[in-house]
C-alpha cells in the first residue's frame, strides 16, 4: 500500500475507519445502514510499507512473520490450523481487552 499524497492517505483512513456501511440487498426494497463485523490484513514485502501520517498509524497493526521458524505447514493439518486459528483470536481479544 503505497498512497500518493495526502488525499490518498485520508480516503484510506476513512475506509478503514468507517464503522457501517450502506447498501442494499437483494429483493429488499430501501438500503439500510449496517455494521461492519470484519477486519483487514494485508501484506507487504517491505518494512516501510506505513504511509506517513502526521496523527499517527493506529489503523495499522505491523506483525513480522519469519517462515522460517514455522514449526509446521498451517495446512498440513485442517483441525489442528483451526484450532491455532482460533487461539490466535482468542490471545489477540485477550490483549485488546487488557488495553496493551
Amino acid at each position: 500500500m503505497q498512497p500518493a499524497n495526502a488525499k490518498s492517505i485520508e480516503e484510506i483512513k476513512s475506509f478503514l475507519s468507517r464503522q457501517k456501511e450502506t447498501y442494499k440487498i437483494p429483493y429488499e426494497t430501501h438500503p439500510a445502514d449496517r455494521k461492519r463485523q470484519c477486519v483487514f490484513g494485508g501484506s507487504s514485502n517491505t518494512l516501510d510499507f506505513l504511509p506517513l501520517d502526521r496523527t499517527g498509524n493506529r489503523r495499522f497493526v505491523p506483525v513480522m512473520v519469519y517462515p522460517e521458524r514455522a514449526e509446521v505447514h498451517i495446512l498440513a493439518d485442517e483441525q489442528a490450523s483451526r484450532e491455532y486459528i482460533n487461539q490466535m483470536w482468542a490471545e489477540a481479544m485477550e490483549i485488546y481487552r487488557s488495553g496493551n
